[in-house]
């Protein structure tokens, strides 16, 4: 179920839900919370919640670069439900504000 995890959150995109918890995440894959928390803290080396906001971060450094679309817009269509945490885990990640980012880009 590892590839199925792989098109669920890259393909499908559940990443972008908000309020995927690990419970719903393993039900769209097939498996349980379990087996899933197992797999990716002992074979991906990661959490659900560091592996859930690294692709919310990634697609984020996608989408960015559309000017037309606000901080608040882009942080919404990641999946995060308040832009302050947004914000945080972007800059955690990259070292910069998001608003930085974009104009470096």
């Amino acid at each position: 179920w590892a590839d199925r995890l792989e098109s669920v959150m890259y393909t499908d995109k559940a990443y972008l839900q908000k309020g995927i918890t690990i419970t719903k995440l393993a039900g769209l894959v097939g498996t349980n919370r379990n087996y899933l928390s197992n797999y990716l803290n002992n074979v991906l080396h990661t959490n659900f919640y560091d592996y859930i906001n690294c692709a919310r971060m990634e697609y984020a450094t996608e989408i960015i670069k559309d000017e037309s679309l606000t901080l608040t817009q882009i942080s919404s269509m990641c999946g995060f439900s308040d832009i302050r945490t947004f914000r945080k885990l972007f800059q955690d990640k990259y070292g910069c504000l998001p608003s930085d980012y974009r104009i470096q880009k």
